[in-house]
């Protein structure tokens, strides 16, 4: 269960970026099955609704979500295994 704002962040970030740590894409916007791509604006998808999720950014910045998705140095992170017990999964989950 989600219950904090941070933890929310924490879980867009995962989730955005499991194709890419799965090596079914490069970038997470190159996953077609994925909200990120609406989130960014970079099509809408008629579901995807992104006003909560920028709205922990500075002037609802696209660029500053894409620079805590995507951040490489993870300056933001909560460690994996921590969102998995908290979801009930005992095991990394991959689509496949």
């Amino acid at each position: 269960m989600v219950t904090t704002d941070e933890y929310f962040l924490q879980v867009s970030r995962y989730i955005h970026l499991n194709p890419v740590k799965a090596h079914m894409c490069k970038l997470p916007e190159h996953y077609q099955y994925s909200s990120y791509r609406s989130i960014i604006n970079m099509n809408q998808d008629g579901i995807s609704s992104s006003g909560k999720t920028l709205g922990f950014f500075k002037d609802k910045s696209v660029i500053r979500y894409r620079d805590f998705i995507e951040d490489i140095g993870h300056k933001y992170q909560v460690s994996e295994e921590l969102i998995r017990k908290s979801m009930g999964e005992d095991e990394l989950w991959l689509p496949w």
